[in-house]
């Protein structure tokens, strides 16, 4: 299940959304009125999609997203006034298109980061570019590429150190990786 965070300065606006992706099986860990405020707990929350109305947005709101985006792993729909006024954002819907073609369009957008798969006792697990991997090794995996050792994953995941190094070396091996430089290399999106 995919972890959503919600940004609307209209309230009621905000209260659909947040039930249509409910509805929809979606998980929203976040729903908020500012968008600073909102892309701090997407990243607190560790969450997949950002789903930002763009509805009273200011330049400079504008801007620290695309920033903020930029050096992230979080995905971002835009929802514009009307189809010309999303300039800076990849993944845009406009107002005037229905709560499916949102929720089809939110799907894709994170389609190529992972997809859940069942397999064995019903554990959900991840699967990155063909590598299957739990949902921990994967957080794991994307704290390596960002650089974090050992003693900085324990801390941000509240685990154990020697917990963190056995995590660590079954992600490197389900990667068929040597180190963790090949972990993140593997991880990194390609241009």
């Amino acid at each position: 299940m995919y972890a959503v965070a919600i940004c609307s300065p209209e309230r009621l606006f905000l209260d659909g959304l947040v039930s249509l992706f409910s509805s929809n099986r979606l998980q929203v860990d976040v729903a908020v009125t500012s968008c600073r405020e909102c892309l701090q707990a997407a990243k607190d929350n560790r969450c997949d999609l950002l789903v930002l109305d763009l509805i009273g947005a200011s330049e400079s709101d504008l801007e620290f997203v695309q920033g903020a985006l930029a050096f992230g792993d979080l995905k971002c729909v835009v929802i514009s006034p009307d189809e010309s006024s999303h300039p800076g954002f990849a993944v845009a819907v406009d107002r005037s298109q229905t709560g499916q073609e949102l929720i089809a369009v939110a799907r894709a957008a994170t389609a190529d980061l992972f997809r859940n798969v069942t397999r064995g006792r019903g554990r959900p697990r991840v699967v990155t570019a063909g590598f299957e991997l739990s949902r921990r090794e994967y957080e794991i995996a994307g704290l390596i590429a960002k650089g974090y050792g050992n003693r900085a994953i324990a801390e941000a995941m509240a685990l154990k150190e020697q917990s963190v190094k056995n995590l660590v070396s079954t992600v490197i091996r389900k990667l068929s990786c040597e180190n963790r430089v090949q972990v993140a290399l593997r991880l990194a999106p390609a241009s």
